[in-house]
């Protein structure tokens, strides 16, 4: 499996994951759900994409990027837009993507000033173990 279907498999997991969550939550929903990174700082943004340097040809390793775009929404707000995005991404099944296992999961945030969005970025890794018996 090449990374851009494992890459639009994963998004259409968590698009279709989030938007319930963040009703439940009290929250409004994302504006968009995007492969690249998030662009239009007018929008609440989830932007799906692979790391420079995280193609794996052979197609053991997927290494998808989401980052988390929130303008104009307080801190307190984000961060609970971020605890229902973290939620959904540790509890994606790697099956659902084609791998084995969630090798790698962390997240880094760059919280807003006054005038700008919090921006949230996940990092996450999954591998495919293969048995020795699938190469004979």
């Amino acid at each position: 499996m090449s990374f851009k279907p494992n890459l639009l498999l994963f998004k259409g997991v968590v698009e279709i994951a989030i938007p319930p969550l963040l009703v439940a939550a009290g929250l409004s929903p994302m504006d968009e759900y995007i492969l690249g990174v998030p662009s239009d700082s007018n929008y609440k943004s989830c932007g799906f994409y692979l790391g420079v340097g995280d193609e794996d040809p052979e197609g053991d390793n997927f290494k998808p990027v989401v980052q988390l775009q929130l303008p104009r929404i307080n801190y307190e707000e984000s961060l609970k837009y971020y605890d229902v995005v973290y939620d959904v991404l540790r509890a994606i099944d790697p099956a659902a993507v084609g791998m084995t296992v969630l090798q790698r999961f962390s997240a880094t945030e760059f919280p807003p000033d006054q005038t700008s969005s919090s921006i949230y970025t996940f990092y996450i890794e999954y591998i495919k173990l293969v048995d020795d018996c699938d190469n004979e």
